[in-house]
């Protein structure tokens, strides 16, 4: 007498081999606050030297925020961002080890003034409490975009 089942089931299949995990399961685009968008319209330049400063940045973002306007210079002598969001506008710079990182909330004091030459802008924010010099800026006609919406968000009414 002959076993048939043991002739026809196949023949058992080696367990796989454990596959290591990897940082780059569940990658994909995550730009929930704009902030990719608003570095896409920088010069080239601007986007590589405020790398580092976006990073900061990012880190302080709040989960409703979305970037408005978005430019690069320095900040206190160093590579920065500077960006208009719905809620702020916020200032990182590129400082090694410890960044420095400056909010301003909208309100009647809060207030801007730009210059520029043939190459750069600089703008000067301040409010009742701080005043921070933005300049190195590349990208002069964002600069003043930032300007005249921070304008908008400032104006009563």
């Amino acid at each position: 007498m002959t076993d048939s089942a043991t002739h026809n089931s196949p023949s058992p299949q080696p367990a796989a081999a454990p596959v290591m995990p990897s940082a780059e399961d569940g990658k994909g685009l995550n730009d929930a606050h704009g902030l990719g968008a608003a570095i896409a319209q920088l010069n080239p330049l601007s986007a590589q030297q405020g790398k580092t400063a976006f990073s900061v940045m990012s880190a302080f973002f709040e989960d409703d925020e979305r970037v408005e306007v978005l430019i690069q210079g320095r900040y206190l002598g160093e590579l920065a961002a500077l960006a208009l969001t719905n809620q702020r506008l916020l200032i990182a710079n590129a400082r090694e080890w410890k960044a420095d990182v400056v909010e301003f909330v909208f309100g009647p004091s809060l207030s801007i003034q730009g210059w520029q030459d043939d190459r750069t802008a600089a703008l000067v924010i301040q409010d009742e409490h701080f005043a921070a010099t933005f300049d190195s800026v590349a990208d002069r006609s964002i600069a003043q975009q930032l300007a005249a919406a921070l304008r908008t968000h400032t104006q009563p009414g």
